[in-house]
């Protein structure tokens, strides 16, 4: 069963909006305690409808595919599928679901929190 794309938000660059440098997402909430991953997608979900460089976006949460499950994917106005794999402290599984989403996806990006960002780049 397919994940119906139907939430477009609507998304528009300008100042002092979070935007992507050098694969980072910066996020108001970055130094948030998160309890669940649900909580991260939450706020990943507001920064991305608050200004990234995307332009309109639709978005669906949980999608399905044949090897696995995205936490999100977002489809730009020019078709490019772009997917978000969250996790609160488990780096490594992350980075294997957002390679993993490069069956389907033009772009794939890991969201984790600061501090399990700080613990995978020590690893880098």
């Amino acid at each position: 069963m397919a994940t119906k794309l139907d939430n477009p938000c609507r998304l528009t660059i300008s100042q002092g909006c979070p935007t992507m440098r050098e694969g980072e997402l910066h996020m108001e909430s970055s130094s948030r305690n998160y309890r669940m991953e649900r909580e991260l997608v939450d706020d990943l979900c507001f920064a991305i409808s608050s200004g990234v460089p995307w332009g309109t976006l639709k978005l669906a949460r949980e999608f399905g595919y044949g090897r696995g499950r995205a936490d999100l994917i977002a489809v730009d106005p020019y078709g490019r599928v772009i997917a978000f794999e969250a996790k609160i402290a488990a780096w490594r599984e992350a980075l294997h679901q957002a390679y993993r989403n490069t069956c389907f996806a033009d772009y794939s990006y890991v969201v984790l929190p600061k501090k399990s960002a700080r613990t995978a780049a020590r690893h880098f």
